[in-house]
């Protein structure tokens, strides 16, 4: 438990709260392990527990009807993976450990019994919820007006914003993520965005591995968002 505790108290989601109210947390949660390619809940799922990373990444999907696959988002240590599902109704998403890694998951009913007496907490989760709130409406804009390309560049760019590492050939993205993926994330083919990976290798604004990409200019690759 207490092990558990110290995790929480890094979390900028609980830094401002009292030490007896990060206990009350602790003795509600579990930390579990997931392997690479693990699924934590499928959409429509009941889920009892709030995930929070702790290590690895998690992506987070939706399927049409078609079972066609959308990325929403890819978290990492210290982001929560279900705030919506505090409304005790059914999953909305599906997460996916997309490296293996470990999570901490709090007991809803539990955790709400100690929002309603703390609401600082309660604050602090909202503040959360609003943050992927409107990550995702500047992805449904992006999906709106700009074409593949501009996509994929602005993909590229974020990427390597949130997941950059620099190195002497300029900021290696640190995730193992396949060109399907990329496109999956992007709403496009794989087939459109390969081709236009390799226009920007061929202009030496990006290298392309197996399953990760660095921006070698990432000036240029603005110019093209």
């Amino acid at each position: 438990m207490y092990k558990i505790k110290r995790i929480i108290e890094k979390f900028d989601q609980f830094n401002d709260l009292d030490e007896k109210v990060i206990l009350a947390i602790a003795q509600n949660s579990i930390l579990r392990h997931y392997h690479q390619g693990e699924i934590i809940f499928f959409d429509g799922d009941e889920v009892d527990y709030l995930y929070i990373v702790v290590e690895g990444k998690v992506k987070i999907s939706k399927f049409t009807s078609s079972g066609k696959e959308k990325i929403i988002h890819i978290l990492e240590e210290g982001d929560i993976i279900n705030e919506i599902s505090l409304d005790r109704r059914k999953s909305s998403i599906t997460a996916e450990m997309l490296e293996a890694g470990e999570l901490i998951l709090i007991n809803i009913t539990s955790l709400l019994r100690i929002m309603e007496e703390n609401f600082v907490l309660t604050l602090q989760l909202f503040n959360s919820l609003s943050l992927k709130l409107r990550q995702s409406y500047r992805q449904l804009r992006n999906l709106g007006l700009k074409k593949t390309g501009p996509r994929v560049a602005s993909r590229l760019w974020k990427l390597a914003r949130d997941y950059g590492e620099k190195n002497r050939q300029g900021i290696k993205i640190d995730l193992n993520l396949s060109q399907r993926e990329l496109a999956l994330m992007i709403g496009a083919s794989r087939e459109t965005v390969s081709r236009f990976l390799k226009e920007l290798e061929r202009e030496e604004v990006i290298k392309v591995g197996n399953t990760q990409i660095t921006i070698l200019d990432i000036e240029r690759l603005r110019e093209w968002t």
